[in-house]
């Protein structure tokens, strides 16, 4: 395990920047080579894929789940509406920021 003792990031780049240095040392010290300019605009493409996944796979269950749409009782579509992020920020995590 790498021991990296200052990330110059936070949230989901972080998250990314801290899985790079445990899994993908050369990749993340390539990166660094390059300097923070590219190591930036690397880590605001993960912050863009990352928010792409979540809102893709919300739309896509919004869109599948209209039926779950009650007049004076949208508890059922809220409840799953709920659920489908929690999934979608685990998709996004598995695919975006753990990616090798």
């Amino acid at each position: 395990m790498t021991n990296i003792t200052h990330c110059p990031y936070t949230g989901i780049k972080k998250m990314r920047y801290l899985f790079m240095a445990e899994h993908m040392p050369e990749q993340l010290k390539e990166l660094k080579r390059q300097g923070m300019p590219a190591l930036d605009a690397y880590m605001d493409q993960v912050q863009k894929d990352y928010g792409r996944t979540i809102t893709e796979y919300v739309n896509h269950w919004d869109k599948t789940h209209q039926h779950l749409k009650q007049p004076g009782n949208w508890d059922p579509w809220l409840k799953g509406l709920k659920m489908a992020e929690h999934q979608a920020e685990e998709i996004a995590i598995r695919n975006v920021i753990e990616a090798l």
